[in-house]
């Protein structure tokens, strides 16, 4: 199967720059097209104007074939990859699950580790290649995306159909310049890690109202992110993960090398105070596989009732 449609599913930052990548390695291809799935100020801007991507000192113009939010109109995707907010998630799934065809290919790169399990819930269909990503982006204003760093993602198997290396989507994210996709046979580990970090940090920040880099640079502040990071840590290892002696003080390390200005999205979004935000993701996933597995989580604990 080759890769015609195209989904970006959630055009913030994160879905902006990767969507931007694609945009400009298939612009001469007219038999590939990427469509934005964004909506309001945004999804006007960027049909207006094209998305703007501010990279470094360099500005990137990319134009979709179509930003919307509406996807009754448009092909069904070959690839989906879907960049939502956790609180988005649910009704991002409703919207796409009548387009999904048994070939499409999902990558979901939200923050969480038991992203695939929402997913299947109400997606049956296709593959669901579980990911994660390591990227510092946030939309700047409508149709105009600020990258500050990083550019990976991981992604592997669709564990309902482990026998399936999807080459097709191999070959065809390999071939974006500028974007780091790695394909693994079990993506997991590496999800587990993702959120160790920035589940520890975005749990700080929002409660502190910080950079990453502040907290990091911060003892006390520092030291709750790593109590917080060996909370999850433990969860993990009681569902059979393993990770190295010090992947505690890497994953800390991180956060020092992050731009100063750097915030994890739960920050902002508590920041915005509009009610909407990723505390379910983080805090409440932390404390609830902690209650399942019989793993303490005091740390977690006192920073989400503290955060309210």
């Amino acid at each position: 199967m080759s890769i015609q449609t195209v989904y970006i599913f959630g055009v913030g930052g994160v879905g902006g720059y990767i969507g931007s990548r694609i945009v400009a390695a298939t612009e001469k291809n007219p038999n590939i097209k990427t469509y934005f799935i964004a909506r309001g100020a945004h999804r006007d801007e960027i049909n207006k104007n094209g998305l703007i991507l501010e990279t470094g000192d360099k500005t990137i113009v990319s134009h979709p074939a179509l930003a919307t939010e509406d996807l009754t109109n448009i092909p069904s995707p070959d690839l989906c990859i879907l960049c939502v907010k956790s609180y988005d998630l649910e009704d991002a799934c409703e919207k796409l699950k009548s387009k999904v065809h048994q070939h499409t290919a999902i990558i979901p790169i939200l923050n969480g580790v038991d992203i695939y399990e929402r997913i299947r819930a109400i997606i049956k269909t296709g593959y669901v290649l579980p990911g994660c990503v390591y990227m510092g982006a946030f939309i700047k204003r409508p149709g105009v995306v600020r990258h500050l760093d990083n550019d990976l993602v991981i992604y592997g198997r669709d564990p309902q159909h482990s026998d399936r290396i999807p080459n097709e989507i191999i070959e065809f994210l390999n071939a974006v310049p500028n974007m780091r996709f790695q394909f693994r046979d079990d993506p997991y580990p590496a999800i587990w890690e993702k959120y160790m970090f920035v589940a520890a940090y975005a749990l700080v920040t929002a409660h502190s109202q910080r950079t990453i880099r502040y907290v990091h640079d911060h003892a006390e502040l520092k030291t709750i992110v790593m109590k917080i990071m060996s909370e999850i840590k433990s969860i993990a290892e009681k569902k059979g993960f393993s990770f190295s002696e010090d992947i505690i003080e890497k994953l800390t390390a991180r956060g020092g090398k992050l731009q100063p200005e750097a915030q994890t999205s739960y920050q902002r979004d508590r920041a915005m105070n509009n009610g909407r935000n990723e505390g379910d993701i983080f805090g409440e996933t932390i404390l609830r596989l902690g209650r399942e597995l019989n793993v303490p989580t005091p740390v977690t604990k006192k920073i989400c009732d503290e955060i309210g």
